[in-house]
C-alpha cells in the first residue's frame, strides 16, 4: 500500500489591475514611419503586456504594425546595440488618425517585477508624442512620468529607426495606452510525504515444457 499523499495545485486570486497605464495624445512633433519611440518602465508586480495603443500622424485607415522590444535595466545606453534587445511582441495596427488612440493588440509578453527599457517601433505609421520638458534622464520632467499601482512609466527618447540606431530625439513623450495584466498570480500548494511507502513489486516466473511428457514438477514443492 503506497502512503505517500501528494498534492499539486494552484489557488488563484484575480486581481484588478489598473491598466491601461495611460500618458497623453496630444502630439506635437514626429517622426517617419519606421522610427522608434523608448520609455523605461518599473513594473512592480509580474505583468502580461497584451495591447499598446499609440498616436500615429498617419491619416486614419492607414494599416501598419508594432513591434515591442525590451530590455533589462534601461534604455539609455542600449539604444545603439540591437543585440541588448528581445522582441517581446507584434500585431498589425489600423490608425485612428492623428491624436487619436490607435489600437495594437500585440503577441503577450509578461515582465517580472524590475526595470527595463522599451523601444516600441512603428512601421507603416510615423509616431506622434511631446516634447519632455526635462532632461535626457528618463522621467526627468513634470511630464516625462506615468504611473499607478503596477507600473510607471520613465519617459523617453525617439529614433528614426528600429533599436540598434542611436537615439536622435530626447526628451521625447511617448503618447500611448499601455494595456496588461497581472501574471502569476496566486499560491502554489505543496507535497509533503505521510508514513513509509511499501515498495514491495509484485512479479511471477514460469517454466514453458514443449510437451506434457517433459513436465517435471510432478511431487515437487516450491516454497516463495
Amino acid at each position: 500500500m503506497l502512503k505517500q499523499l501528494a498534492l499539486l495545485g494552484v489557488l488563484t486570486t484575480a486581481l484588478a489591475a489598473q491598466s491601461p497605464l495611460t500618458t497623453t495624445f496630444t502630439g506635437n512633433t514626429s517622426l517617419a514611419a519606421g522610427a522608434t519611440v523608448y520609455v523605461d518602465l518599473v513594473v512592480a508586480v509580474p505583468i502580461t503586456i497584451t495591447q499598446i495603443d499609440v498616436n500615429t500622424t498617419a491619416a486614419a485607415t492607414t494599416t501598419g504594425s508594432l513591434d515591442v522590444r525590451w530590455c533589462p535595466t534601461t534604455y539609455v545606453g542600449n539604444d545603439a546595440n540591437a543585440g541588448a534587445w528581445t522582441l517581446g511582441g507584434s500585431g498589425p495596427l489600423v490608425s485612428a488618425g492623428p491624436n487619436l488612440p490607435t489600437t495594437c493588440a500585440i503577441s503577450p509578453f509578461t515582465l517580472v517585477p524590475g526595470n527595463y527599457g522599451l523601444a516600441v517601433t512603428h512601421n507603416g505609421v510615423g509616431p506622434l508624442y511631446i516634447l519632455g520638458n526635462g532632461t535626457a534622464v528618463p522621467g526627468s520632467g513634470t511630464n516625462q512620468t506615468y504611473s499607478n499601482a503596477e507600473l510607471t512609466l520613465l519617459a523617453g527618447a525617439t529614433a528614426t529607426a528600429a533599436p540598434g540606431t542611436a537615439i536622435c530625439c530626447v526628451p521625447r513623450v511617448f503618447n500611448c495606452n499601455i494595456h496588461y495584466n497581472i501574471a502569476g498570480t496566486g499560491t502554489v500548494a505543496t507535497r509533503t510525504n505521510y508514513g513509509a511507502g511499501c515498495y514491495d513489486k509484485k512479479a511471477s516466473f514460469y517454466e514453458f515444457f514443449a510437451t506434457s511428457a517433459a513436465f517435471d514438477l510432478a511431487n515437487t514443492a516450491i516454497t516463495m
